[in-house]
């Protein structure tokens, strides 16, 4: 953060690293599981919601955090894509059709036009 703060771009995906294991931390405080467990599967997910890619996101968690953890990381990562709208950080990625309206969340969809808008 201190970088960002200083003027410094830092990327796309490594702030989305952060935040979603930063998430997964803090949801620590509620939730009776281990503290490395949500920080891997919030890191994963966030990139999830981004990206609009769960599966490829799920693997990469797998690969990462290992096998134990996969039930937890395809879960985070599959609701993660299910809320996040149809919009994602990469203003080339073709969607192939968009989701289903009673899985779609105005609430995202707004949330990404304002973050990731390129006006």
């Amino acid at each position: 953060m201190i970088t960002l703060s200083a003027g410094f771009k830092g990327g796309e995906v490594t702030p989305l690293f952060y935040i979603g294991a930063t998430l997964g931390s803090a949801l620590s405080l509620v939730l009776p599981l281990p503290i490395s467990l949500l920080a891997g599967v919030g890191f994963v997910a966030v990139f999830s919601g981004a990206t609009n890619a769960p599966l490829a996101c799920s693997i990469m968690g797998l690969e990462l955090f290992g096998i134990e953890a996969g039930l937890f990381i395809f879960l985070a990562c599959f609701v993660a894509f299910f809320v996040s709208g149809n919009t994602g950080i990469y203003s080339s990625q073709i969607i192939g059709r968009k989701k289903h309206p009673f899985l779609k969340s105005a609430v995202g969809n707004r949330l990404s036009e304002i973050m990731f808008s390129t006006k």
